[in-house]
């Protein structure tokens, strides 16, 4: 990673640090304090349930800039959504440089970029048998038949779906840039699953298509704007531009242990 510059945002993603040492969170908080960035991205999975309070605090102690932030399907685990969204709500309530964007409408960056999200979680769209580790640890999917989680997960996306459809056409009006975090992908062109472009029983997981809709109509509506998504959860790297639109999606690469730090410019 070289030095940031003043009009340089940096993006993190999927970082996990309730699986790695205390020094090695340290480290990673001081790597991220240290790049100096005009603000801090991140696009979920910062933790788990029980600790992605105690983790976002810690990089707002040491980051003297806006962290806007998404959760991923992990910062939920151990926990509930109800009991996850209250503690993480009066976390960014006592401490104003954190933003939870699924809660705000859009935050300018610059005169002529704005980032707007949405946690953005696999929409379970398209039917499948795969076994994940959120029918586990996530309270309200473990309490559920099969049937009902995916009734849980798409009304998820819903919500999600009707955030994005609210905040978007007023960003695109007034910006050219509208950068959107999101954990998973909105676009199956984007999505990946070990590695390789994601299978249809793997989508229901690794694709936020309520995300993608949203987006869709959005840019038929402003086709003069620039969409730039970041979005994570896949643990590989894409970038990838959708076809007859002005959206551009970019998933991070970061592996378990290992995040990747990148440094966007604004224009």
């Amino acid at each position: 990673m070289t030095d940031s510059h003043p009009s340089d945002v940096l993006w993190l993603s999927d970082l996990h640090l309730n699986l790695v040492e205390a020094s090695l969170v340290q480290e990673i908080v001081e790597k991220v304090a240290a790049t100096n960035p005009r603000a801090v991205l991140i696009t979920g999975d910062i933790s788990d349930g029980l600790r992605v309070t105690k983790h976002l605090r810690a990089l707002s102690r040491a980051v003297n800039a806006p962290i806007l932030f998404v959760c991923g399907n992990h910062d939920y685990y151990h926990s509930s959504f109800a009991q996850v969204t209250k503690r993480v709500q009066a976390l960014c309530e006592r401490n104003r440089n954190l933003v939870w964007l699924t809660r705000m409408g859009h935050v300018e960056l610059s005169a002529t970029t704005c980032v707007v999200g949405h946690d953005a979680l696999g929409d379970g769209r398209t039917d499948s048998d795969m076994d994940i580790s959120d029918f586990l640890w996530i309270k309200d999917l473990a309490e559920l038949s099969h049937e009902d989680r995916f009734k849980l997960l798409r009304a998820r996306g819903e919500e999600c779906r009707k955030h994005l459809a609210e905040v978007l056409p007023p960003a695109l009006a007034r910006y050219e840039h509208v950068i959107v975090l999101l954990h998973a992908p909105p676009f199956a062109e984007a999505s990946r699953f070990r590695g390789r472009p994601s299978s249809r029983e793997s989508l229901a997981h690794y694709l936020c298509a309520s995300a993608g809709e949203a987006m869709w109509q959005a840019s038929i509506a402003h086709p003069r704007a620039d969409i730039h998504v970041l979005c994570g959860h896949c643990h590989y790297g894409a970038d990838v531009a959708i076809p007859g639109t002005n959206i551009h999606v970019s998933v991070n690469g970061s592996d378990y242990h290992h995040p990747e730090f990148r440094l966007l410019s604004l224009r």
